[in-house]
């Protein structure tokens, strides 16, 4: 049950720290936590990290931010299958390659939530979108280690 707890509140905290107001020209930087923290646990533990978690996770957001219904669910799934392909593979990598690898997750989370919303929305956007990708690669390992600690002192399986 402290499990669940525990990795429940680290999705709220991600949640928290993703909702905190940025002056208008840091925006586009503001590091992606709550993926971030969906990646750590896909990564981990992926027994625990189901399609409906995923979509319910991405609804969620949705309904924090008062987005279209589903862009966040959309684009959580993307992650959530690429994850689930290379988990294995991208535990055995070192920080800076990981660094990459979470650029690369984030990028296409991302692009496909700024791709459904151009299309659902007719909106614009430039490419400045993508440097949350770069913040959040520059942040992971923090994210990481601090993820990690609380996995393995708390010993969620």
């Amino acid at each position: 049950m402290l499990q669940l707890v525990l990795l429940c509140g680290s999705f709220f905290l991600a949640l928290y720290l993703h909702l905190i107001p940025l002056l208008q020209s840091f925006v586009s930087f503001k590091p992606q936590w709550f993926i971030l923290t969906f990646i750590y646990w896909n990564l981990s533990i992926p027994h625990r990290i189901g399609v409906l978690t995923t979509v319910g996770l991405g609804l969620l957001l949705d309904v924090v931010e008062g987005s279209t219904f589903g862009r966040h669910a959309i684009a959580l799934l993307f992650v959530h299958f690429i994850c689930a392909a290379g988990y294995q593979r991208f535990r055995v990598f070192t920080i800076f390659q990981q660094c990459i690898l979470i650029f690369g997750i984030t990028g296409i989370y991302l692009i496909t939530y700024f791709w459904l919303g151009t299309l659902l929305n007719s909106m614009k956007q430039d490419i400045t979108f993508l440097s949350g990708a770069l913040s959040s690669a520059i942040v992971w390992p923090v994210v990481l280690l601090f993820l990690r600690s609380i996995r393995r002192r708390y010993n969620i399986k």
